[in-house]
């Protein structure tokens, strides 16, 4: 699950403790300036940083996280398909070189996810060359190759033109819809159409505010 609404904060960091938590299925906007506590709490719920106090109950297995496109190296000579190949396990890669059935498996779940995001035929263009709407689904398709029951993407809108924006909406909608997926979307600031979320999370001065728009956007089916 992912964490809703609390008053208290976790700790000196930032972050927050006794934070309630959403049901799964949501597509769920954490906003706030620098400093609130919003990178925290994406760490804290990909369990990959410890909080002071409190309880982190999740209803996710297999977590996934969609960083900044500013946080690559954009001159590094990789191809869109080899940033979707990132996505799987250093021990899966291990094992492709030794069994072709691993190789073929990986080949067609990283061709599918590029499908997925709409990059058919994109795969061999280079990472440094690609338009922000581009590297934005390659980095959505890296995150798809482990079939996520739950996503944190770190501003997917951001260095990408208002149709681009619109783009990314549309593709989050569908994973959402298609495989119910939990999405966690953050940024500094609201400003992004609120049809598409269910619940925006506002964190700003050690203090957490919850705004329910789930009323007004389809659930997954």
């Amino acid at each position: 699950m992912c964490p809703v609404t609390g008053k208290e904060p976790l700790d000196d960091k930032r972050s927050h403790r006794n934070a309630k938590f959403l049901s799964k299925n949501r597509i769920i906007e954490v906003y706030g300036p620098e400093s609130s506590g919003k990178t925290t709490l994406a760490r804290v719920m990909l369990r990959i940083a410890a909080y002071q106090k409190g309880e982190l109950r999740t209803h996710y297995q297999r977590p996934a996280y969609v960083p900044q496109k500013s946080e690559l190296d954009a001159q590094y000579p990789v191809t869109l398909r080899q940033v979707v190949e990132m996505g799987f396990k250093p021990a899966s890669i291990f094992h492709r070189f030794f069994k072709p059935q691993v190789a073929a498996l990986q080949k067609n779940i990283v061709e599918s996810c590029l499908q997925e995001v709409g990059l058919p035929g994109s795969g061999n263009l280079l990472f440094r060359e690609a338009s922000g709407g581009q590297l934005q689904r390659a980095l959505i398709a890296r995150a798809l190759t482990i079939n996520p029951d739950f996503m944190i993407l770190d501003e997917p809108f951001s260095n990408i033109d208002s149709h681009g924006k619109k783009e990314i909406a549309a593709l989050l909608q569908k994973i959402h819809q298609k495989k119910q997926t939990t999405l966690c979307v953050i940024d500094h600031h609201v400003g992004h159409d609120h049809v598409m979320f269910t619940h925006c999370i506002e964190l700003e001065d050690k203090k957490v505010k919850i705004h329910d728009y789930s009323d007004h956007v389809p659930a997954a089916t």
